[in-house]
């Protein structure tokens, strides 16, 4: 993945409220968005799944994050993810959604 492209995607998860203990927090809110979207986009369907598939790219997520620990465990995710502002999440993803599913003009059409 590009670096740009990366800091864009990170740069729009930043956006959602993280109601987490600051002395608590060893990982970014942004960053365990970012792990949980790419193992879902990958294939990922269960917080098991999204813990496995965040360890099998370890090194890659700590050189995007510069991560000082390592990729959390699912109960860990899914503490976080259960205390977001949901509807935060759902108005940030909408504009990504409506993108993604509009019709894409043709490629070398022949």
């Amino acid at each position: 993945m590009k670096p740009h492209t990366t800091a864009a995607i990170l740069k729009h998860f930043s956006s959602i409220p993280d109601p987490r203990i600051n002395r608590k927090k060893l990982h970014k809110l942004d960053d365990l968005f970012f792990i949980t979207r790419c193992a879902v986009i990958c294939g990922a369907n269960d917080w098991v799944a999204i813990e496995m598939f965040g360890k099998s790219k370890e090194a890659c997520f700590t050189n995007v994050f510069g991560q000082k620990h390592r990729i959390p465990s699912h109960d860990k995710i899914v503490n976080v993810f259960a205390v977001i502002d949901i509807e935060a999440v759902q108005r940030m993803l909408q504009p990504l959604g409506s993108r993604l599913s509009r019709p894409q003009s043709r490629i070398n059409n022949r």
